[in-house]
């Protein structure tokens, strides 16, 4: 993930969203490949080192259509 951020600057890979957020590395792994269900305080916290707002979070979560979820989902469990 690191250095392919849409947002120059931006702290986008786990070792640096851990270290800016305090949330363990691992969490941010098994949330990001959806091994576990986010609580809403990881979200905020990950959300504040993004740079996104609830607000903007919940624009882009409602652009997502099913089959991006299907296909998502589909990718996550061949990779197991």
């Amino acid at each position: 993930m690191s250095g392919n951020s849409p947002h120059p600057g931006v702290d986008d890979s786990y070792d640096k969203l851990s270290s800016s957020t305090g949330v363990r590395k691992g969490t941010i792994s098994d949330t990001i490949t959806a091994k576990t269900d986010i609580r809403g305080s990881t979200l905020y916290r990950l959300l504040g080192a993004l740079g996104y707002s609830f607000a903007q979070f919940g624009a882009i979560f409602d652009a997502v259509t099913e089959q991006e979820i299907d296909d998502h989902i589909e990718r996550l469990t061949k990779g197991k």
